[in-house]
């Protein structure tokens, strides 16, 4: 089912495309009504939760790449769309005492970190506003929703609990293909801005920055509430 849903969202995108490109061929306008772009984007993360014992545990690099899609709407307004492959790894400290339930050891710890290292394809539906060129660039505002399909996650701890049980090891532990502890669907919210610098023809360099806001949970634990977030420093060229 949840291959079902990320293959229609794909096809979906890949249909709108082709529609929009089809309904523009002909059009003798300076600037085309689809452009296509690429872009690479390194990105600081940091986690959030709903509860008072778990801890953000500090901000950890990450970066994404894909592809983008600009369909004009109008004048100055496109709807901004595409593929991005994330890497968005987060740091969470469990601030309160841990004990091991697993036997009558009275060993217990406290500030443990969990490391998510998490992977999602993203698709972002945005609206995105630009201003008339000059000085050869043109400055813009973006807005919008982005769902993400998780696609891989690991988790490190030097100790602690994760998945209903207690680790303790002076060692760091690996945990992977926890398929049905990370959610499968990240929602987020996104807001940014920038500047497209023409290189003359359709070709323009992109910057900016944007803040991607995760409101879903991304564990599915019902204890608690976990949420990534992220800003990211826009790097790209259009088409």
């Amino acid at each position: 089912m949840k291959r079902l849903i990320l293959l229609s969202t794909i096809l979906s995108l890949v249909y709108f495309t082709n529609a929009q490109t089809t309904a523009s061929t002909g059009d003798a306008s300076a600037e085309n009504k689809v452009r296509l772009g690429l872009h690479f984007t390194p990105t600081v993360g940091f986690a959030k939760s709903d509860k008072t014992a778990i801890a953000n545990g500090g901000a950890r690099l990450g970066y994404n790449w894909g592809l983008v899609v600009d369909s004009k709407l109008a004048d100055n307004y496109y709807f901004s769309t595409g593929i991005n492959l994330v890497n968005s790894p987060i740091k969470i400290t469990f601030v309160d005492t841990l004990r091991d339930t697993s036997s009558t050891s009275t060993f217990s710890t406290n500030n443990v970190e969990l490391k998510y290292k998490l992977q999602y394809l993203g698709i972002p539906l945005t609206l995105k506003m630009k201003t008339k060129e000059v000085n050869y660039m043109k400055y813009y505002g973006q807005i919008g929703l982005e769902p993400q399909f998780n696609i891989g996650k690991s988790i490190n701890a030097d100790k602690g609990r994760y998945a209903g049980k207690e680790y303790f090891t002076p060692a760091q532990m690996v945990f992977s293909n926890f398929n049905e502890d990370i959610s499968f669907i990240r929602m987020a919210f996104v807001v940014g801005g920038g500047v497209e610098y023409s290189l003359g023809g359709k070709t323009a360099l992109v910057g900016g920055l944007t803040y991607n806001g995760g409101f879903s949970d991304i564990n599915k634990d019902k204890g608690s509430k976990i949420t990534n977030n992220y800003v990211t420093l826009n790097l790209g060229i259009l088409f």
